[in-house]
C-alpha cells in the first residue's frame, strides 16, 4: 500500500490512513495514536489493538499439547493469557511450561484455571543481537558434542542441555518479538525461519550428544568438521562473502558424503549429524533472499 505525503502549512508533512484500517480499530478524531521509528520505518498503532493481545483459552487434552499451545500464544505476542482446563494437572504443565518463556508469569491459580501476564519490560536488545548470541551459543554445544565424542561425561551432557534450553528461551523471544513487530516487510518473515531452523540445530546437538557412544577417530573428525560448518554460516551472515558461500557448498556436501558412509555402521550418530548438517544448509537459504 502506497500513499503520498501532503505538505501543509509549509512546514508539516501528512499522510493518511487507510479507511478500512480506521474503522476496524474504532479510531475516532480526537484520538491519539502510537508512532514507532525504527530507521526507514514508522510503525502506527492504536490503543484498541491492546485488544488482540488478550487471548481466552480452554486447553483439554495431554500435557504436552497444552505447553505447546502455551508456546504458540507466546511466540504469537499475547500479553494476557485467561486459561481455563479440563482437568487440574494440566495448570502444573502450564506452570511448568510458563518458566521456560521469558517474561511470562501466572498471576492468579485456581484448580482448574489461571491468568498468564507477560511482565517484561520492551527488549533493549534487537532480534539480530540476540540471534547472534544463540549463534555463538550453538557453536559453544558443538565443542562439548566435541569433547563427548572423546569420553563421555554425564557434567558435559547436563551442560550441553542447559545451554539447549536457553536457546529455546531466546529463540522464543525473538519470534515473539518479531511477531510483535509484524509488518508486510518479507525480510522479518524470513529472520522467523532463520530463528525457526537455529533452534532446531540446538535440538540435534543435544539427541547428537547423547547418542554418542564407541566413537572413532573418523566420527570425531565429522563433528569437528560439522561444528566449522556451522561457524562458516556465522561468518557469512554477520558479513556475507560469494567466496565464503562457494566454499560452504563444498563443505556440506563433502561432509555429507563422510556422514552417510557411517550409515550402517553407526546409524543414530549418521542420523544426527546429518540433520545438523542439512539444517545449516537450509538457514542460509531465506538469509540469501533476506540481502537480495
Amino acid at each position: 500500500m502506497r500513499r503520498k505525503v501532503i505538505q501543509l502549512a509549509g512546514k508539516t508533512h501528512v499522510v493518511s490512513l487507510p479507511s478500512f484500517w480506521i474503522k476496524k480499530q474504532g479510531i475516532k478524531k480526537g484520538d491519539e495514536l502510537n508512532l514507532e521509528i525504527s530507521g526507514k520505518k514508522v510503525v502506527i498503532t492504536s490503543e484498541s489493538s491492546d485488544v488482540n493481545k488478550i487471548l481466552k483459552l480452554h486447553l483439554e487434552g495431554n500435557e504436552e499439547f497444552v505447553k505447546r499451545r502455551i508456546s504458540a500464544a507466546y511466540k504469537k505476542g499475547i500479553d494476557l493469557i485467561e486459561a481455563s482446563v479440563s482437568k487440574p494437572e494440566l495448570i502444573q504443565a502450564i506452570q511448568e511450561k510458563t518458566k521456560t518463556l521469558l517474561g511470562f508469569e501466572i498471576l492468579n491459580r485456581g484448580l482448574t484455571t489461571c491468568t498468564i501476564k507477560n511482565i517484561a519490560q520492551p527488549l533493549e536488545e534487537t532480534v539480530d543481537i540476540i540471534l547472534r548470541r544463540v549463534f555463538f551459543i550453538i557453536q559453544e554445544m558443538g565443542v562439548i558434542v566435541a569433547l563427548l565424542s572423546r569420553k563421555f561425561d554425564e557434567k558435559l551432557l547436563n551442560e550441553l542441555k542447559s545451554l539447549e534450553e536457553l536457546t529455546d528461551k531466546l529463540t522464543n523471544v525473538c519470534k515473539r518479538t518479531i511477531n510483535n513487530q509484524f509488518s508486510k516487510d518479507s525480510n522479518q518473515q524470513l529472520l522467523y525461519c532463520i530463528i525457526w531452523e537455529a533452534e532446531k540445530i540446538a535440538d540435534e546437538y543435544v539427541c547428537l550428544g547423547s547418542a554418542l557412544a564407541n566413537n572413532s577417530k573418523k566420527v570425531q573428525v565429522i563433528i569437528e568438521e560439522t561444528n566449522a560448518l556451522f561457524k562458516l554460516f556465522h561468518e557469512i551472515f554477520a558479513s556475507f562473502s560469494e567466496e565464503k558461500g562457494v566454499m560452504f557448498t563444498k563443505k556440506k556436501r563433502n561432509l555429507e558424503k563422510q556422514a552417510k558412509e557411517l550409515l550402517e555402521k553407526n546409524p543414530k550418530f549418521a542420523h544426527y549429524i546429518l540433520n545438523i548438517i542439512q539444517r545449516t544448509h537450509d538457514i542460509l537459504g531465506p538469509y540469501y533472499a533476506m540481502i537480495l
